[in-house]
């Protein structure tokens, strides 16, 4: 069932993450935000009527060295990132929704 408005803990307005194996299925799932460029590539759409996105991409962990002179180790995470705030009566696809316990971005 597609997500609406949340009535809390902000009423005006809904964050949304979303993680999917590959950009590729993100845009098959999410081809709503999506539309073509002058030379007709699709392009996602940043902002609309009742949306706002962030496009992420792919997340990793960096784990400092005790060494000083050494480089942090760098381990990729799993999927392709984004996020979605919707307001008004937009509505927004499940699939690919995720709630993780600490985001490592949200909306200012």
């Amino acid at each position: 069932m597609p997500t609406t408005m949340s009535t809390s803990p902000h009423p005006e307005y809904m964050d949304l993450f979303y993680r999917f194996p590959t950009e590729a299925e993100a845009r098959e799932i999410l081809a709503d935000y999506l539309a073509p460029d002058d030379s007709g590539a699709l392009q996602w759409l940043t902002s609309g009527d009742g949306f706002a996105l962030d496009l992420i991409g792919p997340l990793s962990d960096v784990i400092p060295s005790d060494d000083p002179e050494a480089e942090p180790l760098i381990l990729p995470l799993p999927g392709w990132h984004l996020n979605l705030r919707t307001w008004g009566n937009h509505v927004a696809p499940d699939t690919g929704r995720i709630t993780p316990d600490h985001p490592r971005r949200v909306w200012a």
